[in-house]
């Protein structure tokens, strides 16, 4: 008597088991083992097995299938070049050791997570196109950005998560920030935060085909590093639309006191940690400026170590990047945004007090310095003149640029030192026109200028453009 099967398996284990080696359950359509990995799963007589799901779409391997179509042309390589060169100069949030270690020998191989991370790092690569007088993305680019929205909400949909899916999740909203795609950058920050708290609170759910020991055994510090990465964003895009505090504010990053306990000096000075270190002390000057206490006296004191903290940071960064650009250096853009919003909110302070009053004076002085030192890191040697490469500035620089620019709009309306004003508005306004060639905040940035500026000025500042 032959033996009965049970329903929904065949007599055969699949073509990657058996290449394999593996112990496969022979389930169909796909056996357990293929189907947790979400591998693609043939057997050699696929056409005789039914596949109920076969022309399913929502499944993780046809997700997989949907992506490697656009990746499948590309070499794995080139993944670790675009990341090199258009990501990790101004946010390095992982090594290309890393993500070379990652890389699987096909992209039949990789895992549906690391798919869709390698696709939304080729999204970096992408420059917008002039058009009718302004920067935009072509319709292919705005469809790789959408598709690849639409394969991580599917995939969360089927209960899916990873470290690699919590990056993919972090990179769109990166890349919703630098190129001011608002309010989608705020929305997708606080859904990266919920997925990375998902990774500890739901561990069954992990979509991660890649995974062994010694990989498992990594996880920590990886975690580690994806956390500080989140906090970096979530306190600049906060910093950006206003008052409102950081998702993260008050949260602790996995690991003791990362990232300043390693022994290592390389590790705890290198561009990534000095960039974590300035979102921390960014995030305490808005703090202090939007969330004051009723003791004036002990804010003005608070906001007095923070600008001592933030100058000292400000000249050790320096030091260590000397012989480079100031504007490459994200840790130094975000500082000076720090410096800035602290300046800013000192002009506004009301004579209350000789404290207060100090402090504004001092404030009006620096504001006014720290205005031309911004102006200047642009300029070339000739008058009107940008002599900067847009691939190796720091997209957190824009908004900077943008506070300048709208301080210095709003002095137009006094009529004192017209002339000297307008000539700064004009000089913001090309620069973030110039880097709109490379990241879209420039086009909203300026967007944002035009509705806050009267006809009747703008037609003034365009005039001499």
């Amino acid at each position: 008597m032959s033996a009965r099967r049970t329903p929904g398996t065949t007599r055969q284990a699949c073509s990657r088991c058996k290449v394999h080696k593996r112990k496969c359950d022979k389930t169909l359509p796909q056996c357990s083992l293929c189907k947790r990995l979400c591998q693609v799963c043939r057997y050699e007589n696929a056409a005789s097995i039914a596949s109920p799901d076969a022309e399913n779409k929502f499944t993780p391997h046809r997700i997989k299938a949907d992506i490697i179509q656009n990746l499948s042309d590309l070499e794995l390589n080139l993944i670790i070049s675009v990341y090199s060169r258009c990501i990790r100069p101004w946010f390095p949030f992982t090594s290309e050791f890393k993500l070379y270690n990652h890389l699987p020998p096909t992209w039949n191989d990789a895992s549906v997570d690391f798919t869709l991370l390698a696709f939304i790092i080729l999204l970096f690569k992408a420059s917008p196109q002039l058009s009718e007088g302004c920067h935009s993305f072509n319709s292919d680019i705005m469809s790789m950005y959408l598709s690849s929205k639409s394969w991580l909400a599917l995939l969360e949909g089927l209960g899916l998560n990873s470290i690699d899916l919590v990056n993919s999740r972090l990179l769109i909203t990166l890349f919703e920030v630098v190129h001011g795609f608002y309010p989608a950058a705020y929305l997708s920050i606080a859904a990266t935060v919920r997925a990375a708290d998902a990774l500890s609170i739901y561990k069954s759910q992990d979509a991660s085909l890649n995974r062994s020991s010694d990989l498992i055994g990594k996880e920590k510090d990886e975690v580690t590093e994806l956390w500080a990465a989140i906090m970096i964003v979530d306190r600049y895009v906060a910093v950006e639309n206003g008052k409102w505090p950081s998702i993260t504010r008050g949260r602790a990053v996995p690991g003791c006191n990362y990232p300043f306990s390693g022994k290592n000096l390389e590790r705890r000075l290198s561009p990534f940690l000095r960039l974590y270190e300035a979102s921390s002390h960014l995030d305490k000057v808005h703090m202090a400026v939007h969330e004051p206490t009723i003791q004036q006296s002990f804010n003005i004191e608070e906001v007095r170590l923070i600008l001592m903290t933030l100058k000292s940071f400000d000249t050790i960064v320096e030091h260590e990047i000397a012989g480079t650009s100031k504007l490459s250096s994200s840790g130094l853009a975000l500082a000076s945004t720090g410096l800035f919003l602290i300046y800013e909110n000192g002009n506004q302070t009301l004579y209350l007090d000789e404290a207060t009053s100090k402090c504004r004076a001092q404030s009006v002085v620096a504001l006014a310095s720290m205005i031309e030192d911004i102006i200047s890191l642009f300029k070339g040697p000739e008058e009107d003149t940008i002599i900067v490469d847009v691939e190796t500035v720091s997209p957190f620089i824009l908004h900077l640029v943008y506070k300048v620019a709208a301080i210095v709009t709003a002095r137009l309306h006094s009529s004192l030192d017209l002339e000297s004003n307008l000539q700064k508005v004009r000089s913001c306004r090309k620069i973030l026109k110039f880097m709109g060639q490379r990241w879209l905040a420039g086009e909203r940035y300026l967007r944002l200028l035009n509705e806050d500026t009267t006809p009747r000025m703008l037609q003034a500042i365009e005039c001499g453009d």
